[in-house]
C-alpha cells in the first residue's frame, strides 16, 4: 500500500489556455505496517481543451538543509519538463538545473 500526500497544489492557466497543475509532498509506501519507503514526490499535468494536448508526469525532490530549498532530482512522463512546470517550482523557491 502507498499513501501520497500533497500539501502544496498549485494551478495555473497559460496565455494559450493551457491549464496547468503541480503538486508536491511526499509519498509513503507501507508493508505490514511498517514504512518501507519515503521519497519526496510531485507530480505534474497539463492540458489544453481547445487543442487536445495532455501531459503529466511524476516529481522527485531532495531536500538541501544548506540552501535551505528543494532540489529537483528527476523528472518523468515527458521528454522535457514543461517551461510552465519548472516556471512554478522556481516560484516556490525549488532548485531546478537548466538540465531539466
Amino acid at each position: 500500500m502507498s499513501l501520497s500526500t500533497f500539501p502544496i497544489v498549485v494551478f495555473a492557466t497559460e496565455p494559450d489556455g493551457t491549464e496547468v497543475t503541480v503538486a508536491w509532498g511526499r509519498r509513503i509506501k507501507h508493508w505490514n505496517q511498517q514504512e518501507i519507503e519515503h521519497h519526496r514526490y510531485g507530480c505534474f499535468e497539463l492540458y489544453n481543451d481547445k487543442t487536445d494536448y495532455h501531459c503529466e508526469g511524476g516529481l522527485w525532490h531532495d531536500y538541501d538543509s544548506v540552501t535551505n530549498r528543494n532540489v529537483l532530482t528527476d523528472y518523468d512522463g515527458v521528454y522535457e519538463l514543461p517551461a510552465p512546470v519548472k516556471r512554478i517550482l522556481k516560484e516556490f523557491k525549488f532548485e531546478v538545473s537548466d538540465d531539466f
